[in-house]
């Protein structure tokens, strides 16, 4: 919004938001600011790449680089529960968090790579970016832009949609129109869908909820949620394991275990 006054030769002071209500008569919208400030995909690129790549200061205090919640992705990525990631971010933190637990997703974030993909099954993960990369100047970011997908897109996100169940986090599915219609055109309940919600999610939200039959689950933020997956899935993995055999492989066991940080009781 400060931006934006600044484009048009006024000064937005403090309060941007009372400001750009009382000149516009509606609350700020991203994708309207974003067209407003840049005129063409080149302008808008280059005006969020600053956003997205952190300086010196930024990066000493953890500014723009890897969540809690991006961490915990990558855990399970790692340990095979995550094999698929779509998001409409343009950033790289979930390619970060991946590449520290020494992954290489297959990013896919055009057409061309979309068509030069192998197949979904052979892949370790797949991060498909729906709205493009920003140091691309192909990026989605006005409505128009967000109204319809490329022709390759659609067909990898029917597939998505039709193989694979989903978790659905920080969505509000009101902006993203192009793929708030491939969501909604999905016949298959092979399997479920979970919702996160942290209040009374959205009218557009509440009818794909609905026609997935989604289970909707309150969460306080991403980072705690996907830190807790993470560690029941461990959990989970931990007691599934055979019982040790004998006393001498539960020492051997036990020594390994000691040799982690985590203090989970592994051996009883």
């Amino acid at each position: 919004v400060r931006k934006y006054s600044a484009v048009i030769g006024e000064d937005c002071s403090e309060d941007w938001e009372t400001w750009y209500l009382g000149k516009t008569g509606k609350e700020p919208d991203y994708s309207e600011l974003i067209k407003a400030i840049g005129k063409n995909q080149s302008e808008r690129q280059a005006l969020l790449r600053s956003y997205f790549e952190p300086d010196e200061e930024e990066r000493e205090q953890g500014i723009k680089l890897p969540t809690l919640a991006h961490r915990a992705i990558a855990e399970l990525v790692f340990e095979g529960f995550i094999k698929v990631i779509i998001t409409t971010n343009f950033d790289k933190l979930i390619e970060k968090a991946l590449e520290k637990k020494g992954i290489n997703a297959v990013v896919l974030s055009t057409e061309d790579a979309i068509k030069g993909a192998p197949p979904l099954p052979h892949n370790d993960v797949v991060l498909l970016k729906v709205n493009g990369d920003y140091t691309d100047i192909r990026i989605r970011n006005t409505p128009e832009e967000l109204l319809k997908y490329p022709k390759a897109i659609e067909k990898l996100l029917d597939r998505i949609f039709d193989e694979y169940g989903l978790i659905v986090c920080g969505w509000s599915a009101e902006w993203d129109i192009a793929l708030r219609k491939a969501i909604e055109k999905c016949k298959s309940r092979r399997f479920t869908t979970y919702w996160t919600i942290r209040s009374e999610p959205e009218e557009n939200a509440k009818k794909i909820i609905r026609l997935r039959s989604a289970e909707t689950i309150l969460i306080d933020d991403a980072n705690s949620f996907f830190e807790d997956l993470a560690a029941k899935t461990d959990a989970l993995e931990v007691f599934e394991k055979p019982h040790p055999l004998s006393s001498k492989i539960a020492v051997v066991t036990l020594k390994k275990n000691l040799e982690y940080e985590r203090s989970v009781i592994r051996v009883h």
